[in-house]
């Protein structure tokens, strides 16, 4: 047992320092989502708002026409900005207290796990643990720069509500409520996912009138405390907030499914790993024989309505569309924390029952695992031989100087500058400025291309990839090259 704890906070030593060397140096740069989440953190800081004016289409979501942040939750914002990021780089060094936070609670889960073992733990049982804390590293850098951040701050959290309070007290409805509110405030969509498994645990643990009685405690507790926070820290009103939401969800959450699964998880490196690690879970808690009791009529109904509602909701705001795994990703420390269970409870047979969720997990903790080490290849490399975070500010500050206008960046770019001049740009179509910004991480471009109405004025690409042992790992250096253009004659009208 003494192996098997040292292995998990050893490994997960190890990953909290390379997250803060990540971190430290503005690294990995942000996914596009990042524009709609990040600029609202600084801008607005006089008056307490959480105004957007880098995001372009912030003002289709807002009621009132204002590139405010009504189109999602605030609590993100919130703490980031009193935790000190007031800059982009503060930022990162928030993110990085999310990392660490989320990290050392999932190790004590897992040792909390493997205390109540009795007896040395196995070595093939050591050699997954220590890769736990790997999966949840990647998948962690997955949602940085998105609110799912934070929302796995919460989801450990509530692992080790449920993990140490074994038995279902008002205590630990009131706690999981709070948590469940604060999740709601950072991401609605998660707290729908993450509540829907919290009520299907319950249905699974509780007789129906207890079940009630807990849940109705837990939703009146997050309620409650999501509004007391609400009203406390949110600066705009609650009509737009509903409003901008809905509008939102229409455009993001409602949309019709991409069918085309296969070549966007290939492409999505942060997802790899997630599927499997899914399937594992499914199949677990399926072979730990979750009807096996003789249930009368309403334990049934409702064992088998919160499995559906929540296999319903994973399906609805996660699978059906590839693009929103990132919801996904909320209930990865959930994933995580039964995988460890199953690992060091479960007994080494040869049976369908071990050997099938043996291949996902393996499956899953290899992807996971090689991608973290990719990821620290690729900071080599960028640190290395790519252009810094600094010499990219310095380049756009001079535009910024330059121009009378607004300055249009990359997505990825939009962490260079504060100043409320720069606008994100998501495609070459949407260039309207008289500079713009083209980052070369994230467009598997190896030379800066044409584009119609401007000159280009540096180039800074490189076509030197990342390799190990001859293989290319990425398409693009992963630091911050960058080439600018020049409108060419007058403002154009688009």
């Amino acid at each position: 047992m003494k192996k098997g704890i040292f292995a998990i906070w050893a490994s997960t030593a190890v990953v909290i320092i390379f997250l803060f060397c990540f971190l430290s140096k503005q690294w990995p740069l942000v996914c596009t989502d990042a524009v709609a989440y990040w600029p609202p953190i600084i801008h607005g800081n006089e008056r307490g708002e959480f105004n957007n004016p880098t995001w372009k289409a912030a003002v289709f979501y807002d009621p009132q026409g204002l590139p405010r942040l009504t189109y999602h939750g605030f609590l993100l914002q919130w703490i980031g900005r009193h935790l000190g990021g007031q800059t982009y780089p503060g930022i990162y060094k928030v993110i990085g207290y999310f990392a660490f936070v989320a990290m050392v609670v999932f190790a004590t889960c897992l040792t909390m796990i493997l205390a109540r073992k009795k007896g040395p733990s196995s070595g093939w049982r050591i050699a997954y643990l220590t890769c736990l804390p790997l999966a949840i590293g990647h998948l962690f850098l997955g949602v940085f720069s998105r609110p799912e951040s934070l929302v796995m701050v919460w989801a450990v959290l509530l692992c080790a509500v449920l993990i140490g309070e074994t038995d279902w007290t008002p205590r630990k409805a009131v706690i999981t409520g709070v948590l469940l509110g604060f999740c709601g405030l950072t991401s609605p969509v998660s707290s729908i996912l993450i509540g829907s498994l919290v009520a299907m645990i319950a249905a699974f643990k509780l007789p129906p009138v207890q079940m009630s009685n807990w849940l109705f405690l837990a939703a009146c507790t997050a309620l409650s405390s999501g509004a007391m926070i609400f009203f406390g820290g949110y600066p705009f009103d609650f009509r737009d907030w509903v409003c901008g939401n809905l509008n939102h969800a229409q455009r993001a959450v409602w949309s019709s499914g991409v069918a085309d699964y296969a070549v966007y998880f290939l492409k999505e490196t942060r997802h790899i790993g997630l599927y499997p690690l899914f399937l594992a879970s499914i199949l677990i808690f399926s072979f730990n024989r979750p009807f096996k009791d003789s249930l009368n009529i309403s334990q049934f109904i409702l064992r088998v309505g919160s499995l559906v509602f929540f296999a319903g909701a994973c399906w609805y705001f996660a699978i059906r569309e590839p693009a929103r795994t990132y919801n996904l990703q909320a209930l990865a420390p959930f994933m995580l924390t039964l995988t460890g269970n199953w690992i060091v409870t479960s007994k080494r047979e040869i049976t369908l029952k071990f050997l099938t969720p043996l291949f996902f997990v393996s499956l899953a903790l290899i992807a996971c695992s090689l991608v973290f080490a990719r990821n620290v290849i690729l900071f080599h490399h960028a640190d290395g031989h790519g252009i810094s975070y600094s010499k990219a500010t310095e380049a756009l500050t001079h535009c910024l100087d330059t121009s009378k206008e607004s300055v249009d960046v990359s997505m990825q770019f939009i962490t260079l500058s504060s100043s409320p001049k720069i606008r994100g740009a998501a495609m070459v179509s949407q260039i309207e400025s008289e500079y713009f910004m083209l980052a070369q991480t994230y467009s598997g471009l190896t030379s800066p291309p044409n584009i119609a109405g401007y000159e280009l004025v540096y180039d800074s690409f490189s076509q030197e990839v990342p390799r190990i042992l001859g293989v290319k790992i990425a398409n693009t250096p992963g630091s911050y090259n960058f080439a600018i253009y020049r409108r060419l004659g007058k403002k154009m009208h688009r």
